[in-house]
């Protein structure tokens, strides 16, 4: 008897920790920068990061569609005057985007001491839509990943000048939070209905 209250009591262990899991999961943000002007000059327009030598090319104006389409929408961030450059006022836990480039691309991560976490490459050395290296696709998605949440700023490096590729649909996953009030309530109700179930359980035994 011991034993079946044992496993009835883990079962609802299992239940209630998958529960939680799935409510702590935050869902990445991501950033499409279609409401940017043509020209517009990216520095602090998102609460939380900052960017350097990024500049907003729009469809129909500045943006190159034949070789450059954005992923979405109709603007694509160009590496204007060097590598591309993004702070984050709190550490993260991911950082990815969609990029098009005719130079290889370099991806690195720094912790808020300026250590270096990782990097990651391009698969190609240009994915351009028309004359792009042979086997690629435009919009490659390039990430890096920490998870103990450290990543403070990324360097996208493509030519040392710039003006080597465009970004699109910034994805970045900020962390964990806090479940919100109906998941502790369906937490709660869970536990309300094991008690319930228990005491049945140990009621029909001794009758």
């Amino acid at each position: 008897m011991k034993k079946l209250v044992r496993v009835w009591a883990a079962g609802w262990s299992l239940f209630l920790l998958s529960l939680l899991a799935q409510s702590a999961q935050a869902a990445p943000v991501v950033y499409g920068f279609d409401d940017l002007q043509d020209q517009d000059r990216l520095s602090n327009q998102w609460s939380g990061l900052s960017f350097f030598n990024a500049l907003a090319l729009k469809v129909g104006q500045s943006l190159n569609v034949d070789e450059f389409p954005p992923r979405s929408g109709d603007t694509a961030v160009l590496d204007d005057g060097g590598a591309l450059e993004i702070l984050f006022a709190q550490p993260v836990f991911s950082v990815g985007a969609y990029f098009t480039y005719f130079e290889k691309l370099s991806f690195f991560a720094y912790d808020a001491g300026g250590g270096l976490l990782g990097s990651v490459h391009s698969l190609f050395s240009s994915n351009l839509l028309l004359s792009g290296d042979v086997g690629s696709l435009n919009n490659e998605f390039v990430s890096f990943s920490d998870s103990a949440g450290r990543i403070a700023r990324v360097v996208i490096q493509g030519g040392s000048l710039g003006s080597s590729m465009v970004m699109d649909d910034l994805t970045v996953e900020f962390g964990r939070s806090v479940p919100e009030p109906k998941s502790w309530a369906l937490v709660a109700l869970a536990l309300v209905a094991a008690a319930v179930a228990r005491r049945r359980y140990f009621s029909s035994l001794s009758r």
